[in-house]
Parts: C-alpha cells; structure tokens; sequence
C-alpha cells in the first residue's frame, strides 16, 4: 500500500510500507484507546530516533501520521493531543499511542522491535529505568483484588487497607503515596 507523507517544507512523497502489523483497534465504547497509561518517556524517545531519522519531516507531520493510523483502528486523537504528546507536554501516553509509534519507526525505517532498543542507544538516546514502568494503576485491575481482600477480612475498611498499603508502599519505595479520604474503591 502506497503512504503519502507531507515533508516539512509541504512538498509529497509517496512511499510503499507494509502494513502487516497487528492494526491498533480501540476498545469497544473507547474512542480515545485504553483508558490506561505507559510513560510517555518512550514514545517520546521513539519520537526523537524517528525524526533524527528523517529530518525533513515535522512534529506536524508526525502527529498526522500517528492520528491517520490510530484512527484506522477506530482511536480519534485530536492533532494538537498528539503534538502536546510528542512534545513532552504529558507524563503519560495511552499504551496504542506508543504501539502506533513502534510501528511507523518498524515500517519507515525497517527496524525490528529488537534493533528499536539498540537504534536508541547509538542515537545517545537513554531511557532510564525507572521511566520504563508506569506508577499509576487502573482501578479496573485493582477493584477485584481490594473486593477479594474485603471479603477475606470482613472487619476491616477499605480505609485500612488503604492505610496499610500505603504504609507498606512508602517502607519499600522512595516514591511517598498518598491516601485519599475521597477514595471511591467499591463503594
């Protein structure tokens, strides 16, 4: 399939890339993707090996693309989201809004996901860490278990629980967590 990519000094060019990869589809009732959250530390760094790669093209232009193959998957992103999202403006990124990144640079410039690590590093491109992981957790995946646990310990709150979490959290992380009297945890 032909891709029509607008240069940053407006002029066409027409290019074929395969489109085998596995198509970004949203979840049903989602047009904005997953509700969850990755750090935007990667695709943002993807951002920056792609156009070290191709120079000639725009954050403009980028965001395009990304809009164009997350729409085909039924994700409506506005562009300036997208720009706001390549320029670092937001901590985090839905996780299709990275995979569409991946993609461009696995179709524009050949490279398996593998060699996407290794591009990085030769590009002086670090990713430390602890940017890899998100802090954040759905409540969605966390509802079961705290449901669970409060049946398994009928005398207890959901307040202790949070208590002791956060206790326990704040014992073996340097990062502080805080416990919110305005929790909404199955109630």
């Amino acid at each position: 399939m032909a891709a029509l990519i607008r240069r940053g000094d407006g002029t066409a060019a027409a290019g074929r890339v395969p489109l085998n990869w596995p198509p970004i589809e949203a979840r049903e009732g989602a047009s904005h993707g997953s509700p969850e959250r990755v750090p935007g530390t990667i695709f943002r760094a993807l951002a920056v090996l792609y156009r070290r790669r191709h120079p000639d093209l725009s954050r403009g232009v980028l965001a395009l693309e990304l809009s164009g193959r997350l729409a085909s998957g039924g994700i409506h992103y506005h562009l300036g989201t997208l720009r706001r999202h390549l320029s670092g403006a937001v901590s985090t990124v839905p996780p299709e809004v990275e995979t569409a990144m991946r993609q461009i640079l696995r179709e524009r410039d050949g490279l398996r996901e593998e060699e996407l690590e290794r591009a990085l590093a030769a590009s002086g491109i670090a990713i430390p860490p602890g940017d890899r992981t998100s802090a954040h957790v759905m409540v969605e995946r966390i509802l079961p278990l705290v449901q669970l646990w409060l049946h398994l310990n009928p005398g207890r709150s959901k307040r202790f629980l949070a208590s002791r979490l956060a206790s326990h959290r704040n014992r073996f992380a340097s990062v502080p967590c805080e416990v919110s009297r305005h929790s909404s945890i199955g109630r």
